[in-house]
Order: C-alpha cells, then sequence, then structure tokens
C-alpha cells in the first residue's frame, strides 16, 4: 500500500471518529431539546461568529497551504508562520480584551441572559476558531496531516464532555466546553511548530496572502454562508426551521467527510508539484481521474445513504422531545437536500484543485458569490415551504454551481498551461 494510501485510509478513519463525536453532540441536544426556540438561538448566535471564523479558514486552506506545500526553505517557513500567527494574535488579544472591559464596565450585563452569554461564547468560539484554523493549515502544508486531523478532534471531545453535563448546567456548557476545546487545540498545535516560531514580522508576507486571501475569503462564503441565509430567513419560516437545517447539515457533512476530507487535504500537495514539474496532459489527467473517483464515491455513499436514511434518522434522532413530527420534518429535509450535498462535496474539491492555480482569486470570487446570490433567490421563493423549501434551494443553488465550476477549472487549466509556453 503506498504511502499516499495509508495517510489517506488513516486520515479519513480520523474524521470519521470526528464526525462521530459530533454528531453525538447533537444527538444528545436534539433529544434534551427537540426542535424548539432554545436551540434556534444557540444556532443563531454560533451562525455569525462561525461564519467569520471560516472565512479566515477559507483563506488559509485555499491561499495559503499550497504556498506552504512549496516552500522547502526552513527560514523561509519560520518567517511566514511567524508572521502570520503575530498578525492574528495580537489584534485578537486586543479584541478579547476590550470586550471584557465594556462587560466590566456594564455590570448589569452580568446577569442570566441565555441569548447575552450565548453573543459571548459565540464571539469567543470564533475567534479562537480562526487560530487554530491556521495552526491545522501550517500542519497539514507540513504532511503532518495526521496531527492535524488529531486536534481537530479534541474541540469535538470537549463538546461531548459538555452535552453530557446539559441537564446539570444547562445548554450553554456546550458552546463554552467548544471555546475551551478549541483553544487547547490551538495551544497544542502551537507547540508542536513552536521551532519554527520566530519574533519576526514580515509585512510583505501578510500583505501577499491577505490580500489575495481577502478575495478567496469571498469565493469561499458559498461554503458557509447558508447559516447566514438560513438565520435571515428563520424568523418568516418558522420556529424549529434553522434547528432543523441544522440537523440536516450536520448529518450529511459527517457522512461527506468520509470521503472528502483525505482526498482534499492530499490532493493540493501532489497537484502543485505536478504544476511545476508536469506538462499539461499530464495534469488534465491527473486532475479528471481524480474528479471521477471522487464522484463515484459521493455516488455510492449518497445512493446507499438515501434508501437508508429513514431508518437511520429515525433511529439516531426519534426520542426524548424530539418527537414523531420532528423526524418526518427532518427526514423530507435531508432528502431535498442530499443532491446539493453531493454537488457541494465535488464542488469543494473543485475549488481546491482550481485555487493551485497563481492568479484565479477573482475567478473563485465571481463564482462562490454567485452561490450565495443564487441560495439567496431560491430561498426567498421557498422559504414559505419552511425547512423543506430551505433544502430545495440549496440543491438547486449547488447544482448551477457545480456545472459553471466544472467547466472553468478545465478552461483555467488550460489557459494556465498555454501562458506558460509562451
Amino acid at each position: 500500500m503506498s504511502s499516499f494510501l495509508k495517510r489517506s485510509v488513516l486520515i479519513t478513519g480520523m474524521t470519521i471518529s470526528n464526525s462521530a463525536l459530533g454528531f453525538l453532540v447533537q444527538l444528545i441536544l436534539a433529544r434534551q431539546f427537540g426542535a424548539g426556540e432554545e436551540l434556534d438561538l444557540y444556532f443563531y448566535y454560533l451562525s455569525y461568529p462561525t461564519f467569520v471564523a471560516s472565512l479566515f479558514a477559507s483563506v488559509f486552506s485555499y491561499s495559503l497551504l499550497p504556498i506552504i506545500s512549496r516552500v522547502h526553505s526552513k527560514i523561509e517557513r519560520a518567517s511566514i508562520q511567524s508572521s502570520l500567527l503575530w498578525s492574528l494574535i495580537a489584534p485578537i488579544l486586543v479584541i478579547i480584551l476590550i470586550f471584557l472591559f465594556v462587560i466590566s464596565t456594564n455590570v448589569t450585563l452580568i446577569i442570566y441572559d441565555f441569548a447575552f452569554y450565548m453573543l459571548v461564547l459565540g464571539i469567543g468560539v470564533g475567534l479562537v476558531q480562526v487560530l487554530q484554523a491556521l495552526i491545522l493549515t501550517l500542519l497539514n502544508g507540513s504532511e503532518r496531516q495526521t496531527l492535524s486531523a488529531f486536534l481537530l478532534a479534541i474541540p469535538y471531545v470537549s463538546m461531548l464532555l459538555g452535552a453530557s453535563l446539559i441537564q446539570v448546567f444547562g445548554l450553554l456548557v456546550v458552546p463554552l466546553s467548544l471555546l475551551l476545546g478549541t483553544l487547547l487545540s490551538f495551544i497544542i498545535g502551537c507547540y508542536q511548530v513552536r521551532d519554527g516560531i520566530k519574533l519576526t514580522f514580515d509585512f510583505k508576507i501578510i500583505y501577499t496572502l491577505f490580500g489575495k486571501g481577502a478575495i478567496v475569503a469571498l469565493g469561499m462564503t458559498c461554503f458557509s454562508s447558508y447559516s447566514i441565509v438560513d438565520a435571515y430567513w428563520a424568523t418568516s419560516a418558522g420556529e424549529g426551521v434553522l434547528t432543523t437545517m441544522n440537523y440536516s447539515q450536520r448529518l450529511l457533512i459527517a457522512i461527506g467527510n468520509l470521503v472528502v476530507v483525505a482526498p482534499s487535504v492530499l490532493l493540493i500537495p501532489r497537484i502543485s508539484t505536478l504544476l511545476v514539474d508536469a506538462d499539461y496532459y499530464k495534469v488534465k489527467n491527473y486532475i479528471s481521474r481524480s474528479i471521477v473517483y471522487f464522484v463515484l464515491m459521493n455516488l455510492v455513499l449518497w445512493c446507499s445513504f438515501y434508501f437508508l436514511s429513514d431508518m437511520v434518522i429515525e433511529a439516531l434522532f426519534k426520542g426524548g422531545r424530539f418527537s414523531e413530527a420532528n423526524v418526518n420534518v427532518l427526514v423530507e429535509t435531508v432528502h431535498l437536500m442530499l443532491p446539493g450535498v453531493f454537488f457541494m462535496l465535488t464542488s469543494v474539491m473543485l475549488f481546491r484543485i482550481l485555487f493551485c492555480l497563481p492568479n484565479v482569486e477573482i475567478i473563485g470570487a465571481v463564482i462562490g458569490l454567485g452561490w450565495t446570490a443564487l441560495y439567496f433567490y431560491f430561498s426567498s421563493i421557498y422559504y414559505v415551504d419552511s425547512s423543506k423549501g430551505l433544502a430545495l434551494a440549496y440543491s438547486y443553488s449547488w447544482s448551477i454551481l457545480f456545472v459553471i465550476l466544472t467547466i472553468t477549472v478545465f478552461r483555467c487549466y488550460k489557459e494556465y498551461f498555454i501562458n506558460e509556453r509562451k
């Protein structure tokens, strides 16, 4: 078995474990709170900070990872790592201190108010997730994907421990445990890359990454903006809609991680190397084979799940405050969302392949923002059908974007090699 395949199997296995842990937390929440107002607030106040964190994660994953993969000089790698860490840690610490100061000078706010504390915890989670995303990207870029997958598991384990204490401390213990677990993951990651962290700061590196990365982030909003759009329509769509959409997303993404994580992490260094050493036809054939294999794995997975989904969802969710009616709505929502998740996961691969090329940030941004516009448009029509309408809008939007993105990837690669020959 090749080293690539061994690492792929290992990372996939660890990803399955992480998804299982995260999904267990969702099941505990479903049994304990059903699909009502309190969980709607929980998802609402986490959606905005985690959306911002996902933008940074997109910059790191799609812009920084190919750069790190191509850097072999220890001095240059240390300069990149140090500059990025100091540029993020300093402002985040300032934000936290200002936030604590504002709270301390308004003592009247320090009362038990679920929405207020969810806001505080949500902001904290978002800030720490930015730092964690950077550390995981640095590890992936140095081909330490196994360690990265291990660190990613820590917040899930922490959330599961917190979820076991819900009956004692209430729902707020879950975001608090997520915050602490993510912080621990970041600290361990920093220790692992400590030899590459110096007291240096290169503004050019920051300008280069975030200058282009800001454009990349706009494009990558397509993978997270659904939460903002869902939150926007949730108040009009009805109670429990936001919770049902989150359950559907978590369930399908947990399953989708079986086929997307290892290839998406391992393919980037390989394609980046081929762009330097190989000709157009070799690169094109490699990309084509990778996409075909990925699509086939997706088809097998989702066709199997479709016929088992009713039984799986009922077995997992039904019980406690999650009623038979909640189960039926969730099943219908998942069925309508399945095609969208299939196209979304394939688009993850296509975006990663696209961003291995230089100077494609604006193209990616236009495509990504186009998905958000499509989803907002379709959801404005179908949100009246509650979560089922939003799921239908999700599938329509991703199917259209998949076609556009596939054509764009192959066209951009062809143009890149034509220009290189010139």
